[in-house]
Order: C-alpha cells, then sequence, then structure tokens
C-alpha cells in the first residue's frame, strides 16, 4: 500500500508536532488555530493575590522572628553584665571593703559606670561548722528593663570575714619574752 503525499505531509507534521511536544517549543511551532484551548501564557489575578498574602505573612513572621531574637539579645547582655557585677562585689566583699556583714535593701552603684542596676547583699554565718570565720553571702544584682520586667542574678559563695582573720598588714605582736634563767 502507498502512502499519498497528503497522508504523507500530514504524518511528517504530527511527528514533528510530537517533537515539539518533548522539547517544549509546541506553542512556537503550532498556529494559532491548533493551539490547545485552555492554555495560559500569564498569571491570573487570584494568583497574584494568593501568592502575595502568602509572602506579607512570611515577612511578617520573619519581622517577629527578629524582634524576638533582638530582645533576647538585649536580655543576654543585661544578665551578662549584672554577672560581672555580682563577681565584682564578691571580689570586694572577699577583700574586706565592703562588710560582710550584710547590708539592707537594695541599693545602686556608686559609680554610673552601671546606670539601672542595683545590688543587694546577705550573709549568715556559716552553721557547719559553729564559731569559724566563714559566712555563707550571697549577691543579687538585678535591672529593670521596659517589657520584660526586672531580670536579677545572683552569685552565693563562701566568704572568710576579714574584719576578724589576720592580715600581712597588721603589725605585728612582739613574742612574749619568757627565759627561764632570768
Amino acid at each position: 500500500m502507498r502512502l499519498k503525499a497528503s497522508h504523507l505531509d500530514s504524518l511528517l507534521s504530527a511527528q514533528s508536532r510530537i517533537a515539539s511536544l518533548r522539547f517544549g517549543t509546541v506553542h512556537d511551532s503550532l498556529p494559532s488555530p491548533q493551539r490547545k484551548r485552555g492554555f495560559r501564557t500569564g498569571m491570573t489575578l487570584l494568583e497574584v493575590v494568593v501568592s502575595l498574602a502568602i509572602f506579607l505573612f512570611a515577612l511578617a513572621a520573619i519581622y517577629q522572628l527578629l524582634s524576638l531574637s533582638g530582645a533576647n539579645v538585649m536580655e543576654a547582655a543585661v544578665r551578662t553584665r549584672a554577672a560581672m557585677l555580682c563577681q565584682s562585689k564578691m571580689a570586694e566583699v572577699q577583700a574586706g571593703a565592703v562588710s560582710i556583714e550584710g547590708g539592707s535593701g537594695w541599693a545602686t552603684f556608686p559609680d554610673d559606670s552601671s546606670p539601672g542596676f542595683e545590688w543587694m547583699m546577705t550573709s549568715a554565718p556559716n552553721e557547719d561548722v559553729p564559731g569559724s570565720l566563714l559566712y555563707n553571702v550571697q549577691i543579687s544584682v538585678k535591672k529593670d528593663v521596659p517589657g520584660r520586667g526586672s531580670i536579677e542574678v545572683s552569685l552565693g559563695q563562701m566568704v572568710l570575714d576579714c574584719s576578724k582573720k589576720g592580715s600581712t598588714l597588721d603589725p605585728a605582736i612582739p613574742a612574749a619574752n619568757t627565759s627561764a634563767g632570768q
């Protein structure tokens, strides 16, 4: 059976259409009346609105995360500064610059290097060893932060009472002269 030329042309055009479908060029190679109905080359308004809404929700979530992380960084900085101030006050207590007998209530730091920070010390003699010079000392430092409330850091340590122990700077006590021969 012999194919007519018109059948051969239609067979070749069908094969070229199949090849163009495989390589994604069907719409460029087909004339306008032969394009499939329902194929769109652009986006509808509904698709644009939905994608814009998704973008705005994601943007709002990212903004919330950034503001929350900024607040957490600020709180961490306040806690770090408060911990350093606790250690500084504890060193003053150990050196005897601050009385170990404790204070009453919250006090501000005397210098302006720590504005807004307050400190308090509580101390009690060590009950495990009666009559010892050892005290349980707790230093607390706090700062009121707007929107976060009060941030407080405490440091506890056992400390020897400097006012009752000796020092290398104390004057020497003369030795008792007890000679048996005189």
